[in-house]
This record gives C-alpha cells, structure tokens and sequence, in this order.
C-alpha cells in the first residue's frame, strides 16, 4: 500500500546560505527559497531497481558529482550520484529512512538544457517518487529543492543539510 507524503520543502541554496568548502565538497545550510518554495514529493510507491549495480558499474569510472541530504538525527536520507559519459549525464539514486527505501538510476543526452536535473527527475520517476512540479532540465535549485523535499517525504523533517562532493 502506497503512503502519501506531501511535504513543502521551502529550502534551496541562495547566496545568504552559509557554506563550508573543503577539497572537493559543499555543505549548504539551505534558506527559504521563493522559486521553488511548493515543491512536494509524493511517495507513489517506493521501489528498488534490479539493475542499478550494473549501471553503477559501467559508468563507475566518470563520477564527477555527488549531492546527500542529511538529517542529524536519521543520518543521510537521499544519496545522488552523477556520472558524465562522452555526451550522457546519468543520475543513480539511492533513498531510504527507516523502512522505507527505494533506488532509481535515470540519464539525460544532448544539449541546451541541464542534463543533470533531467537525470536526476528520471532516477526520482523510477525509485516510486512523484514530485508535484517537474524539475527536469530546470537546473541545480531544482535539484537542491527536489531533493530537500525527497528528505521531507522520507522523514517528516524540514531542516537537513545538502553536501555536495565534486571529483
């Protein structure tokens, strides 16, 4: 049976958030933001795909980012991997807060939009979340946004961190 969570996630990267870099990662404590302010996921039915570890596997050597929400008290609850090959962006997700989890992979080709948030919608569309505005090809708020929200749904929490990690 299918739970339903619909949870605004109001929080994305502005240039007000605080962050600390070290080499290679972001942490971004995240702000109000007004452009994607409503975005809701919606947990239509978690799922794990089978294939993921292959995915993983033959695209394992052109990781170039990593983005991981976190919560302090449920540890982290969405984990983004990307991955560039010669002209795709491949996104494989993994989701999970206490028994609830669920794994997608999704990619995204050609050119003149943000392949990587279109990766990411695809992934999200496969592990069973539905978000109730589509951030495909709309860029990295998109993606911090949809991806707070991913932590909402999963937990009932407002407030995490995003980490980035960058090869």
């Amino acid at each position: 049976m299918a739970q339903q969570c619909a949870m605004s996630s109001g929080y994305a990267a502005t240039d007000e958030a605080h962050q600390k870099q070290k080499k290679g990662s972001t942490m971004f404590i995240h702000k109000k933001s007004s452009f994607f302010a409503g975005l809701k996921a919606t947990n239509a039915c978690l799922s794990s795909s089978d294939n993921i570890g292959n995915v993983r596997d033959r695209v394992q050597n052109n990781f170039y980012k990593e983005m991981a929400v976190i919560h302090p008290e449920h540890g982290c609850v969405a984990r983004f991997r990307f991955y560039c090959g010669t002209s795709k962006v491949y996104c494989l997700a993994w989701l999970g807060s206490g028994e609830q989890h669920g794994s997608g992979y999704g990619s995204a080709g050609g050119y003149g939009y943000c392949k990587a948030s279109s990766a990411m919608a695809s992934a999200l569309k496969l592990a069973g979340v539905d978000m109730s505005e589509n951030i495909s090809g709309k860029g990295e708020m998109a993606m911090r946004d949809a991806a707070l929200a991913v932590g909402q749904m999963l937990t009932g929490k407002r407030k995490f961190y995003i980490h980035e990690a960058h090869s």
